[in-house]
């Protein structure tokens, strides 16, 4: 790819972003997808990477308002360290799963699949969700855990966005080694922080038994609670009460 042709894509990314700030600056989902584009685009720029600049040509700049597309883009800044700040080994994080009784092989594709499937319904959704607008405050604790290298959903976005809401009790955790997937990238951490901080605001953790795991082995890890996406990392079915 010529200078022009970079300097077009540069051009064109400028003039969407510029459209997308104007019509509404607060509008997350939008604001991600734009920045995640530049983000590639200058990556792929300074490395001189012609393979990931003809494939930008191809989705074109944002809003990308399809699955296709977002997945196209996700799977671009993955190239770069912005989904994962540093790539797992994803056969032993299913081998885990699946040895852990978390997971079924059969379930797998299926996940994949329903994800995507959400993903194209919410899409359209999403692009005009303006969060400051519509959740500007909530009644209860809030705590944000992002990754210092996440440029799939923008770190610096959520942190703005989160500067802004109102809540009782609010908190804002950096994780430094890791970008969108912090469960995945700082498990160790991650399960921790979520049990100290759940217990700062006076929620013990109670954590169910895993298969193959006895009583000892249970208490002794009661300090490493998962949730949501950690599921790999421990038993999501961590109960606070």
């Amino acid at each position: 790819m010529g200078l022009r042709s970079r300097a077009a894509l540069r051009a064109n990314s400028s003039r969407q972003n510029i459209r997308f700030h104007r019509r509404s600056p607060s509008r997350f989902h939008a604001c991600t997808q734009q920045s995640e584009y530049d983000f590639v685009l200058a990556e792929a720029t300074r490395r001189k990477d012609e393979d990931v600049l003809a494939r930008l040509r191809e989705i074109g700049a944002p809003p990308h308002e399809t699955a296709t597309r977002v997945l196209a883009m996700e799977t671009l800044a993955e190239r770069y360290g912005g989904v994962f700040h540093k790539e797992p080994n994803r056969i032993w994080i299913m081998v885990y799963s699946i040895l852990r009784g978390l997971v079924t092989p059969w379930e797998i594709p299926r996940l994949i699949r329903a994800n995507n499937l959400s993903l194209e319904a919410m899409n359209e959704e999403l692009l005009g969700l303006d969060l400051a607008r519509s959740v500007p405050s909530v009644d209860v604790p809030v705590f944000f855990f992002l990754g210092r290298h996440d440029r799939h959903a923008e770190a610096t976005l959520a942190a703005s966005y989160f500067g802004a809401l109102r809540a009782p009790v609010k908190r804002l955790i950096w994780f430094e080694n890791s970008a969108h997937n912090v469960p995945f990238e700082e498990p160790d951490l991650f399960n921790t922080t979520v049990a100290s901080t759940l217990q700062s605001i006076g929620i013990p953790i109670i954590l169910p038994r895993l298969p193959g795991e006895n009583a000892l082995d249970s208490q002794s890890s009661a300090t490493t609670c998962s949730i949501g996406s950690a599921r790999f990392y421990r038993n999501s079915n961590c109960a606070a009460q």
